[in-house]
């Protein structure tokens, strides 16, 4: 839940001698998402196979998501459903991850939403650190492309 309160701005502007005031009335906005998303990780781990610490680790998430929202600034509110399916695959041995997740979403107000993220990242530093690339949509469609770089110190 969120919930913003400003109060209004007084403005004054000057030119050339010239003064001109006035007023802009700014009002309170709020919005809420209430949800319920299981996630189902089917996979091997370490912690089933310690006899071989580095196995690769396969897994496949699936979350499936009911949903109600407020967004900012509306009245109504709009219901819907989706979930999202992301396998990954992790190798110890050179602390490599590859995952690709695959998220939906439907609702009445914005019709339907898809969104795909292939991701690579390598552990850093024995560990202590991580460096990760993803490639993916965002809820527009439009492509996005990140990089970056996570130390723990």
């Amino acid at each position: 839940m969120s919930y913003a309160n400003a109060s209004d701005a007084d403005i004054s502007a000057s030119q050339l001698g010239f003064t001109d005031t006035g007023r802009i009335g700014l009002s309170s906005i709020d919005g809420t998402r209430i949800f319920a998303e299981p996630i189902l990780v089917f996979g091997n781990s370490a912690a089933q196979d310690v006899s071989d610490a580095s196995a690769i680790q396969r897994s496949l998430e699936f979350a499936p998501r009911l949903y109600c929202e407020k967004g900012f600034g509306r009245k109504t509110h709009d219901c819907g459903y989706g979930g999202y399916v992301a396998f990954n695959n992790y190798n110890p041995s050179n602390g490599s991850d590859i995952a690709v997740t695959v998220d939906y979403e439907n609702n009445k107000e914005r019709s339907e939403r898809l969104g795909l993220e292939l991701s690579y990242s390598r552990d850093i530093f024995d560990g202590s650190g991580a460096v990760a690339t993803r490639f993916g949509s965002d809820h527009l469609g439009n492509a996005t492309i990140s990089q970056s770089l996570d130390f723990e110190f």
